[in-house]
């Protein structure tokens, strides 16, 4: 995890995570270093991974054809990574903050069709990655190419989303106004 300025640092509330060998957080300060950070996590750690996402803490990995994003990404092995749409979330009609989880307190998402659920990020596997582009896309190395749910090539960073895709990245852009 790359902590970019937390208010309470990611290093004291995942300890217990750290010192079981589970996550490991890289303070990574400074403005606007998101795609910095990704170009220093595929060279640093992405020997140590088969796949890699760059998702955002208000971004949620949500498998809808399994319990595990793993057994999803089983059937993708062969590609150099899989695009997932987003699915934009707003405040669903809360003025406040609601009690309980996230996920479950803001269900009411745009239409498939926006434009804004176009938009992907990519679960890439580092050892192809030629290029990573931005959070939402990668070049990759001659031979291997980012795939859909469908397997069809992808080159860029819109597709159109399919509702009967394995995975969606349920993106949190705002929550209550407040």
């Amino acid at each position: 995890l790359y902590d970019n300025g937390s208010c309470i640092p990611l290093s004291d509330t995942l300890k217990g995570d750290i010192a079981e060998g589970t996550v490991v957080v890289t303070d990574f300060p400074g403005f606007n270093k998101q795609n910095a950070a990704n170009r220093h996590c595929i060279r640093e750690y992405g020997g140590r991974s088969f796949w890699v996402a760059f998702i955002d803490v208000d971004e949620f990995m949500v498998p809808d054809t399994s319990d595990d994003v793993k057994r999803v990404l089983e059937n993708y092995e062969d590609f150099g990574g899989l695009c997932v749409n987003w699915k934009i979330f707003g405040s669903d009609g809360h003025l406040e903050r609601p009690e309980g989880l996230q996920i479950g307190a803001f269900v009411r998402c745009m239409p498939n069709q926006h434009p804004w659920n176009q938009y992907v990020k990519t679960i890439a596997r580092p050892s192809l990655i030629a290029k990573a582009q931005n959070a939402h896309y990668c070049e990759y190395v001659e031979g291997a190419t980012c795939v859909n749910a469908r397997r069809d090539a992808v080159r860029g960073p819109y597709i159109p989303c399919d509702p009967n895709a394995p995975l969606r990245l349920n993106h949190y852009y705002t929550r209550s106004k407040q």
